[in-house]
């Protein structure tokens, strides 16, 4: 029978470095806190009103993140495994990955929300996005939750490779 013997060489090192820096980094993906409406609210606020609703206002939730995260995450968990080996290989950064991984989770959030349909909308909300066409107000849909103006889904956005747990978000 063979008897392995392990010996630490520059490999390991080398790993436990990677490891390291990678774990004192992080990427955000989603609104940041400078998004803003014109009118001064923070998309974050809005879409956080969007996750959860707000029966007092009779706002149905239409949850963006819950959902993505639930689609996605096996996905996500297999292309940080890809880019990690990447990171190994000397092909990639960490920084790098990290981004891609940003990357890929900030289109996921904008597909869910581009096909988010459910509940749709109160005729009082329909009414009202009509009257702003007519006034020349820009309205993405009549009809479509979360399309009123399209503000919202261009500001989803990634952070940047940033040190430490961050505070944009």
């Amino acid at each position: 029978m063979a008897k392995v013997i392990r010996k630490d060489g520059p490999g390991k090192a080398l790993v436990h470095k990677i490891v390291a820096q990678a774990q004192a980094r992080h990427i955000l993906a989603g609104f940041l806190a400078s998004a803003i409406y014109e009118s001064g609210i923070p998309v974050a606020y809005v879409a956080a009103i969007m996750e959860y609703g707000c029966p007092a206002k009779n706002i149905p939730p239409r949850p963006i993140f819950g959902p993505t995260v639930d689609r996605c995450e096996a996905t996500w968990r297999e292309l940080a495994k890809r880019l990690g080996q990447a990171v190994l290989q000397g092909k990639l950064t960490p920084d790098q990955a990290l981004e891609q991984l940003g990357l890929a989770a900030t289109g996921d959030l904008a597909e869910t929300l581009i096909n988010t349909n459910e509940p749709p909308l109160a005729e009082r909300t329909i009414i009202n996005r009509e009257y702003k066409k007519r006034r020349g107000f820009p309205v993405g849909s009549l009809t479509k939750p979360l399309q009123e103006s399209g503000y919202m889904l261009s500001q989803i956005t990634t952070s940047g490779v940033q040190d430490g747990l961050g505070e944009d978000a």
